[in-house]
C-alpha cells in the first residue's frame, strides 16, 4: 500500500516556521509562495526581504502589476552582481504572467532564475504567483534550492465533523492573531469580526488594530458590517429554499460586494446580478435534471451527470436533499422566474438585493425534503 502523503500545514503555520527559520539564519535561494491568498504571498515575502536587509544585502523588487514595471531591469537584477552588497535579494510579486512557457520554451524570466540558483551568485530570490503547477521547472528547483510555500485561502466555514461557526479556520487565525497582538477577544467577538469584515485578512488585521485602539468601546460599536457576499452561495440557498440564508446573503452581496480571488472586490450591482443569475441558473438546471430522473425511477446524480452537470463529492448530500424537495414542475417554474430576472437586467433594468430576495421568498422551502419520495 503506498504511503499517504503528508497533509501540508496550514499557511499560517508555514509563514510562521519560514519567520522561525530565518531568525538568526542566511536565506536560501529560492523562496516560491503561490497560493490565492495574498496576505500570506505577501507577509512571507516581507520575512524574507527584512532578513536580507538586516544582512546588508542589495534588495531590488519588481511586481508585475506596476505601471512602471521593466522586466528588463529584472533580467538585470538577476543576472549581474550587487553593485553595493555582498548579496542581492530579488522579490518577484505576482510573477504568474512571467512564468508561463513561451512554446515550449521557458520564458526569460524563469530560464534567467534557473541560471541565478545554479549560479554562485550570493542572494536569494522570491518570487510570489497565485497559481503555479507542482510539475513547474521553478516549483521543482524550490525543493532543491530552498523553500515552497502554499498560501491557500482560510476556510470561513466551519468543518463538517466540528459545526461549531467559530471553529471555522478563518475565525482561529484571527483569534489567534488578535492573542498574539495583546488584543483580549472572546471566541464570539472574534467570529462577529470576522463575519462582519468577511475573508479579507488584510482588512481583518486593520480591525484588529481599531480595536486596540477603542479606548473600552464594544467590539459591536467599533467593527461595523462590511462583510463581502458570495453570489454562489447566495445562489445555492434560493435554489436550496433557504430563504433565512438567501436573503442575509444577497443584501451582503448588494452592500459590500464580491471578494474576488486577486484580492479585488466587485461592487457593480450589474456586475453582481450578472454572476449571481448565472450561477442561479446552473444550481435550477442541475436540480431539474436530479428532479426528471427522479420521476422515471432513477437516481437524481446520475440524471444530472447525464446532463452534463457533474458535482465534487461533498457537494453530493446537499444536492440530493434539494433535489427531492421539489418535484420537475416546480424546478421548471423556478427556472422561468430566473429567466424573467434575466429578461429584465438584458432589458436595461439595475436589479438590486430586493430582486433577489423577492425570488427567495416566493421558493423558500416549505415542505421537508424527507417527506417527498
Amino acid at each position: 500500500m503506498a504511503a499517504r502523503k503528508k497533509r501540508e500545514p496550514d499557511p499560517a503555520t508555514q509563514i510562521e516556521e519560514l519567520r522561525q527559520a530565518l531568525e538568526g539564519a542566511e536565506p536560501e535561494k529560492l523562496y516560491l509562495l503561490r497560493g490565492d491568498e495574498r496576505y500570506f504571498r505577501e507577509r512571507g515575502a516581507s520575512i524574507v526581504r527584512d532578513r536580507a536587509s538586516e544582512l546588508g544585502y542589495e534588495v531590488s523588487v519588481h511586481a508585475t502589476r506596476d505601471p512602471d514595471f521593466d522586466a528588463g531591469l529584472l533580467l538585470g537584477d538577476l543576472a549581474g552582481g550587487s553593485l553595493f552588497a555582498t548579496a542581492r535579494c530579488v522579490v518577484v510579486r505576482d510573477a504568474g504572467p512571467l512564468l508561463k512557457k513561451q512554446g515550449k520554451e521557458h520564458g526569460p524570466f524563469v530560464r534567467a532564475a534557473l541560471a541565478f540558483l545554479q549560479s554562485d551568485a550570493p542572494g536569494c530570490l522570491v518570487v510570489t504567483a497565485d497559481s503555479v503547477r507542482a510539475d513547474h521547472a521553478l516549483a521543482k528547483a524550490a525543493a532543491e534550492h530552498g523553500r515552497l510555500l502554499g498560501c491557500r485561502r482560510l476556510y470561513d466555514s466551519a468543518p463538517p465533523w466540528n459545526p461549531d461557526p467559530r471553529q471555522a479556520e478563518l475565525v482561529q487565525w484571527f483569534f489567534r492573531l488578535a492573542r498574539s497582538r495583546r488584543v483580549e477577544l472572546s471566541p464570539d467577538q472574534a467570529l462577529y469580526v470576522v463575519a462582519a469584515t468577511g475573508n479579507d485578512l488584510f482588512a481583518l488585521e486593520a480591525q484588529l488594530a481599531k480595536i486596540a485602539a477603542g479606548g473600552g468601546e464594544s467590539v459591536r460599536e467599533l467593527v461595523g458590517w462590511s462583510a463581502a457576499g458570495s453570489p454562489f452561495e447566495v445562489a445555492e440557498a434560493i435554489a436550496g429554499g433557504d430563504v433565512k440564508r438567501a436573503v442575509g446573503g444577497a443584501h451582503a452581496l448588494f452592500r459590500g460586494g464580491f471578494a474576488e480571488r486577486d484580492g479585488t472586490r466587485l461592487v457593480d450591482g450589474t456586475g453582481l446580478s450578472a454572476i449571481l443569475l448565472s450561477s442561479l441558473v446552473r444550481n435550477v438546471r442541475q436540480a431539474l435534471a436530479g428532479a426528471e430522473a427522479l420521476g422515471r425511477g432513477g437516481d437524481p446524480l446520475e440524471g444530472a451527470l447525464r446532463a452534463g452537470w457533474t458535482l465534487p463529492p461533498r457537494a453530493r448530500p446537499a444536492f440530493d436533499e434539494r433535489v427531492r424537495a421539489r418535484d420537475p414542475r416546480e424546478w421548471r417554474g423556478m427556472l422561468e422566474d430566473v429567466a424573467e430576472l434575466e429578461i429584465a437586467s438584458r432589458s436595461g433594468k439595475i436589479l438590486g438585493a430586493d430582486d433577489f430576495c423577492r425570488l427567495a421568498l416566493r421558493w423558500r422551502r416549505r415542505v421537508p425534503a424527507a417527506s417527498r419520495g
